[in-house]
């Protein structure tokens, strides 16, 4: 970058914020799960700045000087294929009289970094590296005053840091990540759920004069799942309901058959009733039946049995006797 030319700037933004304090960058990024992005510029010029050129002038009149030297306008961007389309617009408002710019940048590549070119200059504003890992890197690119200003050649425009300090007190550089998760980054690094945001709120003052090297990054992951669209339900089919304006009509009722009559036989064909005889149990001796007669027989043989068996043990017994006396 032409250092005569950021002096002019830095410079012209210290002033602004000595006069006003309303001087503000902010910077939007976007990583695109498709390896695509978007990042936005967004500039507030107020009605203190036009002191730099002619307290006379109007913002509107002054509007195209302002942007002529300001760096961060599609003028400036260097020619690169991986820029899918650019958009640049600025208005004033009324109320305040301040003049907004914006530029909105489409890169077919995030990882491809974005120059911006004064003279014969280079700059850039971001990279984002991939980890190999699924993750990815943010590092913002912040330059010092020491870097930018050459003691030797603009020795007159050098101002003590401690005034600056002054004059660059509540004055801020923010920027913002989003992502679909926010893994860990540099204790600046504050990461807002709600809105799935990275942001960082840099004292303009330590951007200018750092005591350190500010090492601002974020490590995050870009969500590339496919969203599955859940199965619809099929709605239960309602019976086709009648038109109330219509007549309803009654279902038609099929005619009853009266039931045929029972054929009443004639008396001649019924049968005579079945007479069943009771054979008589025939009755044995003494008017008894046969089964007890049977019975006292059985009876009666088996006690003669038991005589005779008894004669001969007695007949055994006495015979033993005899044959034992001596």
């Amino acid at each position: 970058m032409h250092k005569k030319s950021i002096v002019f700037t830095i410079l012209g933004i210290v002033f602004v914020l000595a006069l006003s304090g309303c001087f503000s960058h902010r910077f939007e990024v976007q990583h695109n799960p498709d390896g695509s992005g978007q990042f936005t510029i967004e500039t507030i010029f107020t009605e203190d700045y036009l002191g730099l050129f002619d307290e006379t002038q109007t913002m509107d009149e002054a509007r195209d000087e302002i942007l002529e030297d300001f760096l961060f306008t599609a003028d400036n961007l260097v020619d690169d294929p991986n820029i899918g389309s650019v958009e640049e617009s600025d208005f004033i408002d009324e109320t305040t009289g301040s003049l907004h710019h914006s530029l909105e940048i489409e890169v077919l590549d995030i990882l491809i970094p974005v120059y911006f070119e004064d003279e014969d200059d280079l700059t850039y504003l971001f990279e984002v590296q991939d980890n190999g890992d699924g993750t990815f890197m943010f590092i913002p690119n912040l330059e010092s005053m020491s870097e930018m200003v050459d003691e030797e050649e603009d020795d007159d425009l050098v101002m003590d840091p401690e005034m600056f300090r002054f004059m660059l007190q509540g004055s801020t550089i923010t920027w913002e990540l989003l992502v679909a998760e926010f893994i860990e980054g540099d204790p600046q690094a504050v990461y807002d759920p709600g809105s799935n945001t990275v942001n960082w709120e840099i004292p303009m003052y330590d951007v200018l004069f750092p005591e350190e090297t500010l090492e601002l990054y974020a490590i995050y992951r870009v969500d590339t799942a496919e969203t599955v669209e859940p199965t619809e339900t099929p709605e239960p089919v309602e019976p086709d309901e009648p038109d109330p304006t219509e007549p309803v009509e009654p279902d038609p009722v099929e005619p009853v058959e009266p039931e045929p009559e029972p054929d009443i036989e004639d008396p001649d064909d019924i049968e005579d009733p079945v007479e069943i005889e009771l054979e008589m149990i025939e009755e044995g001796l003494f008017g008894l039946p046969n089964w007890v007669t049977l019975a006292v027989v059985a009876v009666l043989c088996l006690g003669g049995i038991m005589v005779i068996i008894a004669v001969v043990v007695i007949i055994v017994i006495v015979r033993k006797r005899k044959q034992n006396q001596p």
